[in-house]
C-alpha cells in the first residue's frame, strides 16, 4: 500500500479508511501488530472480516486482502 500512495504522492498518513479481509480470523494479531508498526498510532478507521476467498490457490492461495482509502485536501 505504500508503495502505490507514493505512485500518487502520498503517505500512509493520508489513509482514512482501511476494509481488511482475511481468510482466518487468528491473523488478527498478526495483522494488528502490522498497523501499529506501519501506521505509527495514527490509525484510519478499520474494518475487519473473515471470508473465503473463491480462487484457484486453495490453502496455498490469498489469505488477505486490504482495500484503502486515502484522502489528500487539494490547495485553493
Amino acid at each position: 500500500m505504500s508503495d502505490r500512495l507514493k505512485q500518487v504522492n502520498l503517505t500512509l498518513e493520508s489513509v482514512v479508511k482501511v476494509d481488511v479481509m482475511l481468510r482466518d480470523v487468528w491473523d488478527i494479531p498478526a495483522m494488528e501488530e502490522v498497523f501499529r508498526r506501519r501506521f505509527k498510532g495514527q490509525y484510519p478507521a478499520r474494518k475487519t472480516i473473515s471470508t473465503e476467498f473463491a480462487h484457484k490457490g486453495g490453502a496455498n492461495g490469498l489469505k488477505v486482502q486490504i482495500d484503502g482509502i486515502a484522502y489528500r485536501k487539494d490547495k485553493a
